[in-house]
């Protein structure tokens, strides 16, 4: 669900007084809540078992797990869980932990030091550390430095800050919404089980406001937010009063306890257009580089112009949400970009990504507030793009490549741009994405 932020000056009389974000809240210390997706539902034990195992004793139900939220799960289950999710989904993972053995950091939890995973193959699942000492935690020998690095840009999934659960309890809408002692009614039998620490179905009761259910009963959820150096955010148990908050969010230890912790999770709404940003009816946004074609801002399968997109084969309808006012390149339209001016980043606009800018051939000056594409350079995909140059009898392809060379300042960017012929059945093996232009 589209959870739509505010700026906060005067929060509502009602229920507020032990509010831990919005109380306080004035012309001189307005908070702030930026729009977010937020999941309607605690993330069910189905969800959860796709790529994680329980570290400690696992759930009690047996059946029907997409039917019940998953529990018994630390603050870091919750981290890798997360990133696991967004990597299969082909969004950007938000957070970064180091590798076993090493000073670097990965968005990867199969690299992370301390990791634990269980089966082998496609079939491995993984959990956190399960100890409050865990190498996660911040380094004792450089206070403040958390080993946990966030990307406040990818737009893959994440625990909610406590500012952001809070707001979207109380039913969001710039807090301008009646206030209810619980999440979405005064009765707390119509939004949660009531009975303490008894788990329920998930969407089984009324939901609130905004149409996000289980905010008030079941399991508690764990948020983000740093409270001191061993303690992670946790919401309420069933058995407060959640907007009352007289037991309401506190902090808890990042271990299991015999509270049955869960989670749910959330999004960032990607950044608004840039001005020169063309929207089609469907979406979807293109840019005029000045060439014979306006190209799309993404690849096909991404939200944001970082993300790689998805592999896709060759012969695979690509329309879907594209509508049928797209088309892939030609091998002619790939090598027009030669046209324009271009240069390798290490961080797109401050993700991290790696890749190609290619601005607009009358740019007056590069820079990412003028028009430009950028091209995702990664070693999943190697700048590989299908083209719709067509094959033959004998069943050929078109891949052109985007290649660039380290250099003493950042590196040089050159297309190959007719580079590679491949047999169909070759291409399928090799992890192709596609970039769309108008027809």
């Amino acid at each position: 669900m589209k959870v739509t932020g505010a700026t906060i000056i005067t929060p509502p009389t009602s229920y507020t007084t032990n509010s831990g974000n919005f109380a306080s809240a004035s012309a001189t210390t307005p908070v702030v809540v930026s729009d977010f997706y937020m999941c309607n539902h605690e993330v069910t034990q189905a969800e959860y078992e796709k790529y994680c195992f329980y570290g400690g004793q696992a759930p009690d139900e047996e059946d029907d797990k997409d039917k019940y939220p998953a529990y018994n799960i630390n603050w870091y289950d919750a981290i890798v869980y997360c990133n696991l999710r967004s990597i299969a989904e082909n969004l950007t993972p938000v957070y970064s932990v180091f590798k076993a053995g090493s000073t670097e950091k990965s968005t990867i939890p199969a690299e992370w030091d301390g990791i634990r995973s269980q089966g082998e193959g496609e079939d491995t699942k993984y959990c956190g550390p399960d100890a409050e000492t865990s190498s996660w935690n911040w380094a004792a020998s450089n206070p403040g430095y958390d080993k946990i690095d966030i990307n406040p840009n990818a737009n893959g999934y994440r625990m909610p800050t406590s500012k952001e659960w809070e707001y979207a309890a109380r039913g969001g809408n710039g807090l301008e919404g009646e206030q209810t002692q619980y999440s979405g009614s005064n009765d707390y039998s119509a939004v949660a089980v009531d009975s303490y620490d008894n788990i329920q179905e998930i969407r089984s009761k009324q939901p609130n406001g905004l149409g996000i259910y289980d905010m008030s009963g079941s399991v508690s959820e764990w948020f983000f937010d740093v409270y001191g150096e061993d303690y992670r955010g946790m919401s309420p148990t069933s058995s407060s009063e959640y907007i009352d908050y007289s037991y309401g969010v506190y902090p808890q230890t990042r271990q299991n306890s015999d509270v049955k912790q869960g989670f749910r999770v959330v999004r960032n709404v990607p950044a608004a257009p840039l001005s020169w940003m063309i929207e089609d009816n469907n979406g979807h946004y293109y840019v005029d580089l000045g060439l014979s074609t306006l190209w799309a801002t993404t690849n096909v399968g991404a939200d944001n112009p970082q993300d790689k997109g998805t592999a896709i084969q060759w012969s695979e309808n690509i329309g879907g949400s594209w509508g049928t006012d797209w088309e892939a390149p030609t091998q002619q339209q790939f090598a027009e970009l030669d046209e324009c001016n271009m240069e390798y980043v290490d961080s797109y606009a401050g993700t991290g990504k790696k890749g190609i800018v290619v601005y607009g051939k009358n740019n007056s000056s590069q820079s990412l507030d003028s028009p430009h594409i950028f091209i995702p350079y990664d070693a999943d995909i190697n700048g590989n793009y299908w083209t719709s140059s067509a094959g033959n009898e004998s069943g050929t392809a078109k891949v052109v490549i985007f290649t660039y060379s380290e250099g003493g300042h950042g590196g040089t960017v050159s297309v190959v741009g007719a580079s590679d012929t491949q047999s169909i059945e070759q291409a399928y093996e090799n992890e192709h994405v596609v970039r769309l232009v108008r027809k």
